[in-house]
């Protein structure tokens, strides 16, 4: 499983939220993060440095769906994290994106990418 390094970030954002929301309990939050931590040092998620063509290619997507008012403006750090997949996809393959973020999971349908929304 590949991840950009923003994606360590955006991760420990989602547990700090679940805990804010009392879905989960700050242990359980820890013990997440714990268990993150433990992948990355197992090398059972490779972390992808952020590269001038992810930030390019988060402009593109900007741009392309900003006449399709159906669609959501991403965020910064959203275009990013799609730029990564999309680079991906192109680089080796890409079974699926993962994303609980449903207007980056739009996007993402958008650009042909089979989209996994854990919260559904």
């Amino acid at each position: 499983m590949f991840y950009l390094r923003l994606t360590v970030t955006e991760v420990q954002r989602a547990f700090a939220q679940l805990v804010r929301t009392n879905e989960i309990s700050a242990d359980e939050a820890t013990q997440l993060r714990g268990s993150f931590y433990h992948d990355l040092r197992a090398r059972r998620l490779r972390v992808i440095r952020i590269q001038t063509y992810h930030h390019h290619t988060a402009i593109r997507l900007f741009y392309q769906y900003l006449p399709q008012r159906h669609l959501p403006l991403l965020r910064t750090a959203a275009a990013i994290q799609l730029a990564g997949a999309l680079r991906l996809r192109e680089a080796q393959g890409l079974d699926y994106f993962v994303a609980a973020d449903g207007s980056l999971c739009k996007i993402a349908e958008a650009e042909n990418l089979s989209v996994i929304k854990p919260k559904d």
